[in-house]
């Protein structure tokens, strides 16, 4: 049997974390990320940061990813993330 690479389980696992946070109203996150929520599209809006530490904490990584997994080559092409 094979593994799948550590870096596509952490990807897989982290957007399953925050669908998870998205689906449970009971979540202390929940609201932070609702909040983000764009108007038009299903993506999620980055929250701002000023530090590179905020920016590479759990949920602007997650919304990086769940945004890069809807799709289209312009959300690849910034992240430099791609998911199979």
């Amino acid at each position: 049997m094979k593994l799948k690479p550590l870096a596509t389980v952490a990807e897989r696992r982290t957007i399953d974390k925050l669908q998870s946070i998205m689906d449970n109203v009971r979540h202390p996150l929940h609201t932070v990320i609702h909040s983000q929520r764009s108007l038009i599209s299903q993506r999620l809006r980055l929250p701002k940061f000023r530090t590179n530490r905020l920016g590479n904490s759990f949920i602007p990584r997650a919304i990086r990813l769940f945004n890069s997994s809807l799709g289209g080559r312009r959300a690849n092409r910034r992240t430099g993330i791609t998911l199979q």
